[in-house]
């Protein structure tokens, strides 16, 4: 019983951690950091596009 209990428990701080890493990704790294990271790479930027 205390086993089953144990792996549940796992389960669910691996679940938490996941949604937590996920929350974190597409709020301030993608609505933040990705926009300023192109920003500061200008004319180096992947971009596919704008020719200058």
């Amino acid at each position: 019983m205390v086993d089953r209990l144990r792996g549940v428990y796992v389960y669910r701080l691996l679940g938490f951690t996941l949604a937590a890493a996920v929350l974190i990704d597409a709020t301030p790294v993608r609505t933040v950091l990705s926009p300023a990271l192109m920003r500061l790479a200008g004319r180096w930027n992947w971009w596919p596009g704008i020719e200058r």
